[in-house]
């Protein structure tokens, strides 16, 4: 079933609210993201292709929505590009350390904690 049915659509630059890491698929510029505010929050930014119809790519994507699939949080759209937000798939300690982000051990904690609490689940 669907888990969304509204994406927000921001016109602003995405990295005013996110600082961008390292680029984790870059045939598809999608990079790893920190929100500024809320440093626990990370994300996958996407960079979509210039003359990409967004519009109709959200419709899709809303409409093709289902827990199984990543989650499109939001859409920005700024100086003639368009960029995805995503919540982040899985990813490696070393991705995260070795990102340019400085992680605080609280950080830390927070992204690996639920993989141990589901470790110790099996």
């Amino acid at each position: 079933g669907a888990r969304s049915s509204k994406v927000l659509i921001l016109n602003e630059d995405p990295w005013a609210d996110y600082e961008k890491g390292i680029e984790i698929f870059p045939k598809r510029h999608i990079f790893l993201a920190r929100h500024r505010e809320n440093k626990e929050e990370l994300v996958h930014v996407q960079r979509l292709e210039e003359g990409v119809e967004t519009r109709p790519l959200l419709t899709t994507i809303i409409r093709l929505s289902h827990r199984s699939f990543l989650r499109l949080l939001r859409c920005y759209q700024y100086e003639g590009l368009a960029f995805l937000v995503w919540e982040p798939v899985e990813l490696s300690l070393s991705q995260i350390v070795g990102s340019k982000y400085s992680i605080r051990e609280a950080e830390l904690v927070s992204i690996v904690w639920p993989v141990s609490t589901d470790l110790r689940a099996i």
